[in-house]
This record gives C-alpha cells, sequence and structure tokens, in this order.
C-alpha cells in the first residue's frame, strides 16, 4: 500500500467504527456471529479483561439502564476494533468507544 491509500484506508476504517456506526461485524472463536450475542438492550464490548468495568454496569443500572456484558478473546482484536471497550446500542450501532471505562461512566 502506498503512503495515500494507506491514510485513505486507515481513515476510512476510522469512519467504520466511530459512534453513530453500525458495530462491524466479526466471527467469534467458536464460529458464532457478534451479532447473535448482542443483547436487545446496550451491550458493553470488552477486548481488554484487565479493565475494571463494574463500576460503569452499576451506575448504568442505578440509573435504569439494561446494559449486558460481553467480553471477547482475542490476542490481539481484529480490525477495525481499535479500542479496549465499545458500548452498543440495541440497534447494533456504536454509541461509545475508548480505553477507560470512566470516561463513558461520567457521560450517563
Amino acid at each position: 500500500m502506498t503512503g495515500r491509500s494507506a491514510a485513505l484506508y486507515d481513515a476510512r476504517l476510522h469512519a467504520l467504527n466511530g459512534s453513530g456506526c453500525r458495530l462491524p461485524h466479526l466471527w467469534l472463536g467458536d464460529g458464532r456471529s457478534l451479532y447473535s450475542e448482542l443483547g436487545p438492550e446496550f451491550t458493553l464490548l470488552r477486548f481488554d479483561q484487565s479493565i475494571e468495568v463494574l463500576p460503569l454496569l452499576m451506575a448504568a443500572l442505578g440509573k435504569k439502564v439494561p446494559i449486558k456484558m460481553l467480553d471477547l478473546h482475542f490476542t490481539v482484536a481484529p480490525e477495525p476494533y481499535r479500542h479496549a471497550l465499545y458500548l452498543s446500542r440495541p440497534d447494533q450501532h456504536i454509541a461509545w468507544r475508548g480505553d477507560a471505562a470512566r470516561a463513558i461512566r461520567r457521560r450517563l
């Protein structure tokens, strides 16, 4: 890939996983579709299990925001998942993405 095409690819990839975009599909290790694992509520996807999310989940429940936790086990998160955490809306679109749960907890 040339420098220009690599930059375009990077920009498109970034746009495809931003807030408001449909959550990119991926196949899980056991052959299940990510979409089949999303609940009818908000789903917090966690690619890095070392990130503490319990305070976020408790805050959501305290405000009566239905939320499901989904730990995803990959050695390296697949493209285009560049962040450790994604909050999926019930319509399978990205509500938020980031690398620290405290950033989204403040917005609840």
